[in-house]
């Protein structure tokens, strides 16, 4: 077979290749990516969980601090917090920096799991066109080389196809298989059924009866005298109930939120250049015969 038949034979698999995806996801028989939506489901659940478990954290944080806050700056919590100790107003404020920085942290990985979970889905609606690209873009290569158009524009032909091919791959394996693999290793980490640090820290504190209206409930000084007690009860526990849960919840979020799924892909993407790396190979069609002497 001659290196011009055979490139116009790529050409046409390619062309081929991408109709049979057009047709296929057209009908709904086959939609490019099957095998990886089971990946992008199992993504977008565990994405979903640990956003929604973020936002009960910062729900039950916030009532904590509401507390806090009525404790500390309103008439009747200061009233409360003189009559109990002179020495619970300082660790009323220290209990309240750490809650703090715990909502902080907890509003940053809600931040983070919403935002994979946007890239998630942002890579599997990307595959299809770009695996179209692609293969569209390999058919013209093949018809250069077969047709033996200058070398430039044969290289730039071969540059777009590797940049369109790592960029499928990238939104096709690289993105979902990495955030699959964050999801996979939190799994392992996690101790399922037990209570999150910040729910026992909320019921160790806010003990009132939700059907009650909160600022009617919390504006008795009798219910805040309550309330206080029970913030200020094994109040070092506590303060070490919440850093540990605060310097937990940073480290899991640099390693296993951020620093994991980056590596992955930063793994995945190097093998993938290392497969595209060299210059186009030369089957003979492009030669130029030298001249003889």
């Amino acid at each position: 077979m001659t290196p011009m038949l055979r490139n116009f034979l790529l050409a046409a698999v390619c062309v081929a290749s991408a109709a049979l995806l057009w047709l296929l996801a057209t009908t709904g028989t086959y939609v490019l990516g099957q095998s990886g939506s089971a990946i992008v489901a199992q993504n977008t659940s565990y994405l979903q969980d640990a956003s929604r478990d973020g936002l009960q954290d910062m729900l039950l944080i916030a009532e904590i601090l509401g507390l806090l806050e009525v404790l500390s700056t309103t008439e009747v919590g200061l009233t409360v917090v003189v009559s109990v100790s002179a020495e619970a107003g300082q660790a009323l404020s220290a209990l309240t920096h750490v809650m703090e920085r715990v909502l902080g942290v907890a509003t940053l990985a809600t931040g983070t799991a919403e935002a994979m979970l946007g890239l998630n889905r942002a890579a599997a609606a990307a595959s299809f066109g770009l695996a179209q690209l692609s293969l569209g873009l390999g058919a013209g290569y093949f018809v250069f080389r077969g047709l033996n158009i200058h070398n430039r524009l044969q290289h730039l032909a071969h540059t777009l196809v590797r940049m369109a091919t790592m960029l499928f791959l990238i939104a096709y394996l690289v993105i979902p298989y990495s955030i699959n693999a964050s999801g996979w290793l939190a799994n392992q980490i996690a101790e399922p059924g037990d209570p999150s640090a910040v729910q026992v820290m909320h019921d160790r504190t806010v003990k009132r009866n939700l059907s009650n209206d909160p600022l009617k409930y919390w504006s008795d000084a009798e219910h805040l005298t309550r309330g206080f007690k029970d913030t200020i009860n094994d109040l070092p526990q506590k303060l070490s109930l919440m850093t540990t849960h605060y310097l937990g919840t940073l480290i899991h979020l640099l390693l296993v939120g951020i620093g994991f799924p980056l590596l992955a892909a930063a793994l995945m993407i190097l093998v993938i250049r290392r497969m595209f790396d060299g210059p186009p190979a030369d089957d003979g069609a492009n030669k130029t015969p030298r001249a003889v002497g």
